[in-house]
């Protein structure tokens, strides 16, 4: 386990996590980073934790299945969640002002992200929000309905 750490400006992957690792992240600030969080093939639980001003907040590739619940992305200079290849759980996060808040990438299955606010209650405005099929015909959709209309109250260190 991984709990109230902090990960400012590693210029790379601040916690690469691989194929076997099943562990919690946690309670931690991960700002400035290349990627904060790479789930490669990994199932592990990212749960209340403060993401703000990397260029990915947790990037998923090769499989991943991390449980990704009650964080806070926001400011990230690409996707606050970016997913290659794998079937992430994504809910209860507060995902807002990122480039764009969850970026689905290289594959037609698509991700079910319900239950997170999205910094707005217009559908239209979390379209523009998520990168997915709907962009790019050839890639899944990213499910977002329902969603939270206020932000949740999370149990976060500030960063």
């Amino acid at each position: 386990m991984v709990t109230g750490s902090r990960f400012v400006d590693c210029g790379c992957e601040a916690i690469d996590t691989y194929a076997d690792l099943k562990t919690t992240v946690s309670h931690g600030v991960r700002s400035g980073n290349h990627v904060a969080i790479m789930s490669v093939g990994s199932s592990i639980t990212v749960v209340d934790n403060v993401f703000v001003a990397n260029g990915r907040g947790i990037e998923v590739i090769e499989n991943g299945t991390p449980t990704i619940t009650r964080n806070e992305f926001r400011g990230q200079q690409g996707a606050g969640i970016y997913i290659t290849h794998g079937s992430p759980s994504i809910t209860h996060n507060n995902l807002t002002g990122n480039i764009f808040n969850l970026q689905r990438d290289g594959s037609a299955r698509g991700v079910t992200a319900e239950n997170n606010c999205w910094g707005s209650a217009e559908l239209t405005a979390i379209e523009v929000s998520t990168w997915d099929g709907t962009d790019a015909p050839a890639l899944g959709f990213v499910d977002f309905v329902p969603y939270a209309s206020e932000r949740f109250d999370l149990d976060v260190l500030e960063g």
